[in-house]
């Protein structure tokens, strides 16, 4: 509970760093790694079987109130402003899963986080 308490205080108010999708044994053969910057910016790294990587996806972000952010398409060549989620409400909690327990990130209401249906652990 010590862990949970200390990762809540961490990312009330800022998600920064790498975060990677949870299943137990299964992220050997699939996963997500998120890692939100101090910048505002995104990068969303999909991997498959074997570390193949499946693709790769840009967003923004920001940190509307506590356990709460936005995530927005980038800019292009089709709108010149960022294009904003409704506002993700996130907490922080444990998950027991085939591989033992640990602290997750998921959506508040959901099992997953945002568009996935997976949550997220924070990684060291």
């Amino acid at each position: 509970m010590a862990r949970l308490a200390e990762c809540r205080t961490r990312f009330a108010n800022s998600l920064v760093g790498k975060w990677t999708s949870v299943q137990g044994t299964f992220d050997a053969v699939m996963m997500d790694v998120w890692e939100f910057r101090s910048d505002g910016t995104a990068v969303v790294h999909s991997y498959g079987p074997f570390g193949h990587l499946n693709g790769i996806e840009e967003y923004r972000w920001d940190q509307s109130s506590p356990f709460t952010i936005r995530i927005g398409e980038p800019p292009d060549e089709d709108c010149a402003e960022v294009t904003w989620s409704r506002p993700i409400a996130y907490e922080l909690a444990i998950l027991e899963h085939d591989s033992g327990c640990e602290v997750v990130l998921h959506e508040t209401g959901a099992d997953g986080f945002w568009l996935g249906n997976l949550p997220l652990r924070p990684d060291p």
